[in-house]
């Protein structure tokens, strides 16, 4: 990867039409906002905007399908066809429908299944790419209740490795374009585990990139629990605005620690912090 700060990453610009986002609930529930939103991603040349129609924040009631495809099409409706489009669901109903409307180019599917639905989606629409999480529940249908199924403490580097080297070879086995990977903190994980495979990440990706080769990487701790807990109320600043301080200097930290063949991909929810990154690559 380049040397430079901005040059570490590419952005991933979150959209979420949802009423009760751990992130953002409501936040873009009118159509001016939206499209502003979209507006602000588009000028910063974010590589995929993530449409998403349900939380899967653990305490968050699952909504169902038709609900969840009620939202993202009102929503689709506001992208162009110069946008490239990710939509995050678990439900391959939606990921189809959504492909049928509009021209999407990537299946953010946080379920970490290697099943039938995902044979399915990929067979109709082999150019479409996807995205494995790091997800211990079950089934698809188990995705709310992630926080039940963490890693292993004792073994969390090596069973990480096994858990993405066996889908990146299910995927060569079934013929499937390469997934991109996310190791999707905030689930399956401790409020520990996250901070502690934050610190490991630049040395696990770059050791897991030396076994299977250059890989894409998605990198999402916007707006996540585990920085809400370290944030403080005291502070003259909301608890919103500290999280993505807190995000800013993990960024700063891991593009002087990064060194890797892939890429990585952050998933940010503002804005204005691609800029920041952006205009402080820039200067450094």
């Amino acid at each position: 990867m380049p040397n430079s700060i901005k040059n570490k990453f590419l952005y991933m610009g979150v959209v979420n039409a949802t009423p009760d986002s751990f992130s953002d609930g409501g936040e873009l529930q009118s159509i001016d906002s939206l499209n502003a939103r979209l507006e602000s991603w588009r000028s910063l040349n974010a590589s995929w905007i993530d449409l998403g129609g349900e939380s899967t924040a653990p305490f968050n009631k699952p909504v169902g399908h038709l609900e969840e495809w009620q939202r993202v099409s009102k929503a689709l409706e506001s992208f162009s066809d110069q946008d490239k489009i990710s939509i995050d669901t678990f439900r391959k109903e939606t990921i189809l429908k959504s492909v049928e409307q509009n021209k999407i180019s990537l299946w953010n599917d946080v379920s970490g299944k290697c099943d039938d639905d995902l044979v399915e989606v990929l067979k109709r629409h082999p150019d479409l790419q996807s995205v494995f999480c790091h997800n211990l529940a079950p089934s698809r249908a188990e995705c709310h209740q992630h926080m039940q199924f963490l890693l292993n403490e004792e073994s969390m580097l090596e069973e990480l490795e096994s858990y993405f080297g066996k889908a990146l070879e299910w995927f060569d086995k079934q013929g499937f374009r390469q997934p991109m990977l996310d190791l999707c903190f905030g689930f399956s994980k401790s409020f520990e585990q996250n901070w502690f495979l934050l610190k490991e990440f630049p040395s696990f990706t770059q050791k897991f990139e030396q076994k299977y080769g250059a890989q894409q990487w998605i990198l999402g701790i916007s707006r996540k629990s585990f920085l809400k807990k370290l944030s403080l109320e005291k502070v003259d600043q909301d608890i919103r605005k500290q999280t993505e301080y807190m995000q800013a200097s993990y960024l700063t930290w891991l593009a002087t620690r990064l060194d890797i063949k892939g890429e990585v991909i952050v998933r940010l929810h503002d804005p204005a912090l691609a800029y920041a990154v952006d205009i402080l690559g820039d200067k450094l």
